[in-house]
């Protein structure tokens, strides 16, 4: 499922409230980037939260799907 949102901001508050009001209750783990607006999804909403990071790592690579179960699925995005 993909819902899209325009927004006139990109902060904490607006990430938050945009994942609360469309992640089904009793999701494992929501998937998003490393914007600093989904920092606290984990702990003000009680969700897992596992992200990926576009920006250069210290190799000069960039990330943009990962497998993190090793089931050859790249759940990360």
């Amino acid at each position: 499922m993909l819902r899209l949102f325009v927004e006139q901001q990109s902060d904490g508050q607006t990430c938050l409230r945009a994942v609360e009001s469309t992640v089904p209750e009793g999701a494992a783990v929501i998937y998003t980037d490393e914007w600093g607006g989904y920092a606290r999804v984990q702990e003000q909403l009680q969700m897992a939260h596992a992200s990926v990071r576009h920006g250069r790592d210290a190799e000069g690579r960039r990330e943009w799907a990962r497998d993190d179960d090793g089931d050859g699925v790249r759940e990360v995005h």
